[in-house]
């Protein structure tokens, strides 16, 4: 995402959330994690399911994640069998959808493989 790109996600996020305060340094911090292929559409679109499941302040993980899962699901609707990663968690955590009350929401979940290699 370009830096225009970046500060038009962010100030979207700042109208949903008014306790988020994008400055010049969260912009550039923003777009050193943000995944090089997320359009802008799709990253505000991530941001609006954020919100719609949460009352919680949103990270780049959460765009992050959301973002994973819709590329993982778009090669999985291709039959696309390129090589995934073998583990592909952030800080400990995955992101899981999950059925309640008749929706899917977006949910983390412990790693297993973390936990796993903690065991041993």
């Amino acid at each position: 995402m370009t830096p225009q790109e970046t500060t038009i996600l962010l100030g979207f996020i700042q109208g949903l959330d008014n306790r988020f305060v994008p400055d010049q340094k969260s912009v550039s911090a923003w777009m050193n994690v943000l995944p090089p292929d997320l359009e802008l559409q799709d990253a505000i679109g991530y941001a609006r399911h954020h919100y719609t499941e949460s009352d919680k302040g949103i990270m780049p993980a959460h765009i992050v994640g959301l973002h994973r899962m819709a590329v993982r699901a778009e090669r999985e609707a291709r039959g696309s069998h390129t090589a995934e990663p073998t583990h592909d968690c952030m800080d400990g955590f995955v992101l899981v959808e999950e059925e309640r009350d008749g929706r899917t929401i977006t949910a983390a979940a412990r790693c297993q493989l973390c936990a796993e290699s903690q065991r041993r």
